[in-house]
């Protein structure tokens, strides 16, 4: 399948998310932009291809499909459920809970700003965060992106388990979460993957 792809120029990115269990309307201020407003479309013999390579050996995936080639949708489809329990499908519009898909798009962020010289990833993160908390003044960017800061894991916090992850969040709501928590350990001391 991966070499059939590559002969035609698609390139795919996968992810397995978590259904938030609703869909995207106009009045939900979480807008996927046009795709958004897409049905299912499975386009020429290629997407046809595809769709049937997808159900025939991934018939337990479940998610939302998009590929593309040269700006042209080949496929756009949801697969399995949305919610289970509901019998809910997914269709082009599910919203998914992003999760820890984010700390991928952060990093290459700041590995392009380092590349642009507009920061060191020696940088103490306290010089980026209003209101920082003392304890973590020695904590560098790269300590944070290698899960060496000793920042508790919001994640572990019992609070956290009944937020409604799938509305949007200003980032100082998230660190009501872990801000006034010990750090774990020593900034670079260890490692803990954290959220």
């Amino acid at each position: 399948m991966i070499n059939r792809m590559k002969r035609i120029g698609c390139f795919v990115f996968l992810v397995i998310l978590c259904a938030c269990n609703r869909q995207i309307s106009e009045t939900n201020p979480i807008q996927a932009g046009p795709v958004s407003s897409l049905p299912s479309l499975v386009n020429g013999t290629t997407g046809e291809r595809l769709d049937r390579t997808i159900r025939d050996h991934y018939s337990d995936f479940s998610g939302t499909i998009l590929i593309a080639q040269q700006g042209k949708i080949l496929l756009i489809k949801g697969y399995g459920l949305a919610d289970q329990e509901k019998s809910v499908p997914n269709t082009p519009q599910t919203q998914f809970a992003i999760g820890s898909i984010t700390k991928s798009f952060t990093a290459m962020s700041i590995m392009i700003l380092k590349e642009r010289g507009l920061l060191t990833l020696q940088d103490p993160i306290c010089q980026y965060l209003p209101d920082c908390p003392a304890a973590w003044e020695p904590i560098t960017l790269q300590q944070l992106l290698t899960h060496t800061s000793g920042i508790y894991d919001l994640t572990l916090n019992p609070d956290f388990q009944k937020f409604d992850t799938c509305q949007e969040h200003k980032p100082e709501e998230l660190m009501t979460f872990f801000k006034d928590h010990a750090l774990d350990f020593p900034p670079g001391s260890q490692f803990h993957y954290s959220s």
